[in-house]
């Protein structure tokens, strides 16, 4: 048989990359939008739910704490939108924004927000 119940333990967990936020909500959400991007000038970028789905009737909680950032932000908030997940913990970090590395001349880089996220 099935699973009775799944745990997804965020805590603790600064983020990630944004397409493996999108992979793992798509885990759990059949349709519909998962989150979206703005740039400086305002233009959208929704994201939708894609993959697998292997598991979007399974009951799910999702642990948080102010440590969980970013795209573990973006995971939790989004199953919690769809009410796919039961949200316990402590409130989170309260980033979203996302951030690129841009090369420098000298060898460095410098780390700049480029957009901010949005939940649907």
């Amino acid at each position: 048989p099935g699973a009775n119940g799944i745990v997804l333990d965020l805590r603790e967990d600064p983020g990630g990359f944004i397409d493996q936020a999108d992979h793992v909500i798509s885990e759990f959400i059949a349709s519909g939008e998962t989150f979206e991007l703005r740039d400086r000038t305002s233009q959208v970028d929704r994201h939708m739910v894609s993959g697998e789905h292997l598991a979007t009737s399974v009951p799910l909680v999702v642990l948080v704490d102010a440590n969980s950032a970013s795209a573990a932000e973006i995971v939790a908030g989004s199953l919690q939108v769809h009410h796919r997940a039961k949200l316990v913990g402590t409130v989170t970090f309260g980033k979203g924004s996302v951030q690129q590395d841009f090369p420098l001349n000298d060898g460095a880089d410098i780390h700049l927000t480029v957009k901010r996220w949005y939940l649907p």
